[in-house]
């Protein structure tokens, strides 16, 4: 980096830092968002699973109910 100065200079590092912060906190709100996402999914994947297991316990009642029908 060339110096012009230290108004130039500093004026330099100052986009720097502002940049290299604006970056960090993009990559962390998307760390974040990732994150929450990935927990919604699980919980998305749990709530299905326990939909097939209640699924799968009322065809076995119904099934029982009418084989003793039968």
């Amino acid at each position: 980096m060339k110096t012009y100065g230290p108004v130039k200079n500093s004026f330099v590092f100052a986009v720097m830092a502002v940049s290299i912060d604006s970056a960090y906190s993009l990559s962390t709100k998307y760390q974040i968002k990732s994150i929450t996402t990935s927990i919604e999914y699980v919980a998305l994947l749990n709530e299905t699973q326990e939909s097939k297991v209640k699924t799968k316990k009322t065809i076995r009642g119904v099934l029982r109910k009418s084989k003793a029908a039968l």
